[in-house]
């Protein structure tokens, strides 16, 4: 298909979600197809670019739901709020093109049924940012009267996470709608999540001085959506560990905003975090790389959403006051080994599991 497709609207579209094997087990495959069998390649759904789902051999399903109408393909449904707001938006700028004429996003699964409160969950998610929906997740095979299938324009990955110019303006115009409301300096708290979705050491210690400073100390899984993106509206210095809310601020972020990120965990997903909120907001933004060492599962011990970062507190400090985000640097320091020791074993505890330290390597000298 060419690459300048924006689109192409299939009647009568066949959808093969995943579907089960013999044993039970889910396979990771789905397809669009029209109604003579042949595969829409421009439903495929990419991830740092490649597709998220294999492709799956037609075969006409015998007895296949039938929805009548009109509707968006909205891709992938992901049930993580911040997958969904970076892997299932990327087609939804079709909602406003009034030659569609619908408000309609269906969906396939990632994986199994989809219950009807994660449906809610993210309709409610993508109202609080301005995007009216109703969304639709096929069950099992299901032929669509009319179905439009847009260009994936936004998603994970060098290659999407910037999103076309048609999609920021459509995310752009949808923030507009919403109100800010709350402190103009904040810090985006992980603190009281479970111990598996891990963050800094010592971020009681980093709440403490910066409450100082006048930040509100913001802790987003207890607000609603429509909390969060209001104040995230409002707030115009920003710090947090590198984190899925930044996605959710990315949204309806704006160029006067400041924001740091300080760096828990040696991976790139900060990379696409930044790209995401100075394309989208053409904020300031800076991240604070003062990683020591990653603390991991012992028999799991991949470095991902779950590690906790060891960072050099005293240079985050300093970093801090050069960006002007803070005034006073007295209290920034190190945990000190017994602090460190009695955090872990905080954690071990809670996850009936040891972990294992994994210090950052130096970096190697220049030539």
């Amino acid at each position: 298909m060419s690459e300048s497709v924006d689109y192409i609207i299939v009647d009568d579209a066949i959808i093969l979600p995943p579907s089960e094997y013999e044993n039970g087990r889910l396979q990771n495959a789905s397809g669009v197809f029209d109604r003579d069998g042949r595969p829409v390649d421009i439903a495929v759904s990419l991830t740092h670019g490649r597709p998220r789902h294999a492709p799956v051999e037609y075969s006409a399903p015998e007895a296949p739901e039938f929805i009548p109408g009109t509707h968006i393909f909205g891709g992938i449904f992901f049930g993580h709020f911040g997958h969904f707001i970076t892997e299932s938006t990327g087609r939804l700028w079709a909602l406003d093109d009034p030659a569609f004429g619908t408000r309609s996003a269906l969906y396939i699964p990632k994986a199994g049924p989809v219950n009807d409160a994660a449906i809610k969950a993210q309709t409610a998610l993508l109202a609080a940012l301005g995007i009216s929906a109703e969304i639709r997740v096929a069950k099992g095979p299901t032929r669509v009267e009319r179905l439009v299938v847009p260009r994936q324009e936004f998603g994970l990955g060098p290659d999407l996470i910037s999103g076309s110019g048609r999609f920021v303006a459509f995310a752009r115009s949808a923030a507009e709608k919403v109100a800010p409301a709350g402190a103009e300096k904040l810090y985006i708290s992980r603190r009281d999540l479970p111990l598996d979705r891990g963050t800094i050491l010592g971020e009681t210690l980093v709440e403490a001085l910066l409450e100082r400073e006048g930040y509100r100390i913001w802790l987003p899984h207890r607000c609603s959506k429509e909390e969060q993106v209001a104040q995230y509206r409002a707030a115009r210095q920003i710090i947090s560990v590198d984190a899925s809310p930044l996605h959710l601020l990315a949204y309806v972020a704006q160029p006067h905003q400041q924001i740091a990120i300080i760096k828990r965990r040696s991976m790139n997903a900060v990379d696409d975090i930044v790209q995401h909120l100075e394309s989208f907001g053409g904020s300031q933004v800076t991240v604070i790389d003062r990683l020591v060492a990653n603390h991991v599962h012992a028999r799991l011990p991949r470095i991902g959403r779950s590690s906790w970062g060891e960072v050099d507190l005293g240079q985050v400090g300093q970093e801090l006051k050069a960006l002007g985000l803070i005034e006073d640097t007295s209290g920034w320091r190190n945990l000190t080994e017994d602090e460190i020791a009695a955090q872990i074993a905080v954690i071990e505890a809670g996850m009936n599991a040891k972990y294992v330290r994994k210090p950052v390597p130096e970096p190697a000298p220049a030539d």
